[in-house]
């Protein structure tokens, strides 16, 4: 509870930990000096000084080492991201309805962030100034998205795997079981319920800025013949790299929540909240009640905020790092993708080039699994870590529910 209230740190969790440690091993030699039996007192020697020996054998191995501060960090962060992931999930149809409206916004802002963007790239500017407008681009489009309340569907797995793995920590019993096969439903609803408002504003917004662009020929459209047949021919995932590029954007899209709870994490451990609510001027000029409400609001954003701004960063820098190799690391991004695919097709029309659409659908469906599942997946290993929950038992947790077995 104090870590939840006071945020943490890698350096408390391992105090923490070394604390129940020590008690572990005094409670374990004062059983051994109640133990009457000679040979339960030879084998609990020899397990114990087993125990004793790994462990030292781990603290002075660098692997051990870079093991255990994975996991310390870990914990650090998924503290804080358990409490994001329940702001994702839908769990009553009026839920579900303000997420899916949220979702019809999100899909707006991105296809007005995709032209944006799309313009940035033919201004021909430098490599490093093209990055920096396209991370201005992406971030502003998806900070307008947390400033208007609406939402990007590719951000739910991240979070809400965090609260599953919380969910198996505390599973004990069948029921449990059914419990947690319920909230992956939920997940699974609410990731669509997200992914059909973002795409029906996408498809719907980027149709017509496009026939705009057709009736008024004098506007400054991007997407002409040659551009919107390599939009389309990007996204074949037979003779391109898109899937590849999809699992990737998921990974960046995990790397961003991580960013997220980090900050939040962050800004609890040092007390920033406390700071503006007690700060003398904000008191003075505005009164201690807004002071207040200021603090509050800048924690219930501080994670979308650094989620945000990170994952803008990722977008618009990581093709830069891959360039200086020689590799296409461009982000594929499902939303993004399905406004640049929109606008191609709206551009060359659907007669005539079903042999570059067809393929360009069937990529998008699998860069939108490759985000979710590789977005999710990451989530999962590193929220079930932080929860130091066994493999073992989260493979046999697992296999209960589809089991449906009678117990645990």
């Amino acid at each position: 509870r104090h870590f939840e209230e006071s945020g943490v740190s890698v350096a408390t969790v391992h105090r923490t930990e070394t604390l129940t440690a020590s008690l572990d091993r005094i409670e374990a030699l004062l059983r051994f000096e109640r133990a009457r039996d000679a040979g339960a007192r030879a084998r609990f020697l020899a397990d114990f000084f087993g125990v004793v020996a790994r462990a030292s054998a781990q603290d002075r191995s660098v692997g051990g080492h870079l093991g255990r501060h994975f996991y310390l960090l870990s914990r650090k962060i998924a503290e804080r991201n358990g409490l994001s992931g329940e702001h994702y999930i839908a769990r009553s149809g009026a839920e579900a309805r303000e997420l899916f409206v949220s979702a019809l916004g999100g899909g707006l802002i991105v296809v007005l962030m995709t032209l944006l963007k799309t313009y940035v790239l033919h201004a021909g500017l430098a490599p490093l100034f093209l990055a920096i407008a396209v991370w201005i681009v992406y971030a502003g489009g998806f900070l307008a998205m947390q400033a208007c309340g609406f939402t990007l569907a590719t951000k739910i797995p991240s979070f809400a795997a965090t609260r599953l793995a919380q969910w198996i920590r505390d599973a004990r019993s069948k029921n449990d079981a059914r419990e947690f096969a319920g909230e992956v439903g939920l997940v699974v609803k609410s990731q669509i319920y997200g992914l059909l408002g973002n795409v029906i504003t996408v498809l719907a917004g980027a149709w017509v800025i496009q026939r705009a662009f057709v009736v008024w020929p004098s506007l400054p459209g991007v997407f002409d013949e040659s551009y919107s047949v390599h939009t389309l021919e990007d996204l074949n995932p037979l003779r391109s790299t898109a899937v590849l590029l999809g699992a990737l954007t998921g990974a960046e899209l995990w790397a961003s929540s991580i960013c997220g709870g980090w900050f939040e994490n962050f800004v609890v451990f040092r007390g920033i909240p406390e700071a503006i609510a007690n700060h003398v001027r904000l008191r003075r000029i505005f009164g201690a009640e807004t002071a207040r409400r200021y603090s509050d609001r800048f924690l219930k954003h501080a994670s979308g905020i650094a989620t945000n701004i990170s994952l803008g960063f990722f977008f618009a820098f990581v093709p830069i790092f891959g360039a200086l190799g020689g590799l296409n690391l461009e982000s594929k991004h499902v939303t993004i993708a399905t406004t640049g695919a929109t606008f191609a097709v709206t551009r060359l029309g659907v007669e005539g080039n079903a042999s570059i659409i067809v393929p360009a659908v069937v990529g998008l469906a699998l860069v939108a699994t490759m985000n979710f599942g590789v977005s999710f997946a990451l989530a999962m290993v590193v929220a079930v870590r932080a929860q130091n929950v066994r493999r073992a038992w989260v493979g046999h947790f697992i296999r209960s529910i589809w089991r449906k077995s009678p117990d645990m």
